[in-house]
């Protein structure tokens, strides 16, 4: 499922969006395009009418980037490495002696999505098991946004902090 499909400022950078009708001059007419900081407005290729266009896209109105979710890492017998225990410790603001206490006593905790999408993909990356039930993995929804121009999508943070593959 790619939500990104559904999103005007997809359909523009694609050459997809349908022509509108112009109210000045009456001919469908009216263009989607994107401004100089990627913002969409129409443009009427008739009579060079326009519109300034104030809009929410898909991943602007999704909800899920607005709540918090519970994430848990069962005790475990085995240690991550020195440096994953660092970078868990400075992601979660505690000492390494509580990160190591998160594979010793097991973990539970509530995060915001971009923290909690970090964690995950730290523990991914060293074979980590854990649990985050109601976590969906944006990137998987909003497959567009490394190409998405438009400045207000809520995946910036993943555009801006995914490593260029």
């Amino acid at each position: 499922m790619n939500c990104c499909e559904e999103c005007i400022v997809y359909q523009i950078q694609n050459n997809i969006a349908e022509t509108d009708l112009c109210e000045e001059c009456g001919n469908i007419s009216m263009e989607w395009k994107l401004g100089e900081f990627g913002t969409p407005y129409l443009k009427c290729s008739k009579c060079d009418s326009w519109i300034a266009v104030d809009l929410n896209t898909p991943c602007e109105l999704d909800h899920s980037f607005n709540k918090k979710y519970e994430i848990v890492i069962n005790p475990s017998d085995t240690m991550p490495k020195p440096e994953v225990l660092r970078t868990i410790s400075k992601l979660l603001g505690i000492n390494i002696l509580q990160a190591r206490n998160i594979f010793v006593d097991g973990f539970k905790a509530e995060m915001e999505i971009e923290k909690i999408a970090v964690f995950i993909d730290l523990l991914k990356e060293n074979n980590i098991m854990y649990k985050a039930e109601e976590y969906e993995n944006p990137r998987l929804k909003y497959h567009f946004y490394k190409e998405c121009k438009y400045p207000y999508s809520a995946m910036q943070f993943w555009r801006k902090n995914d490593k260029k593959e």
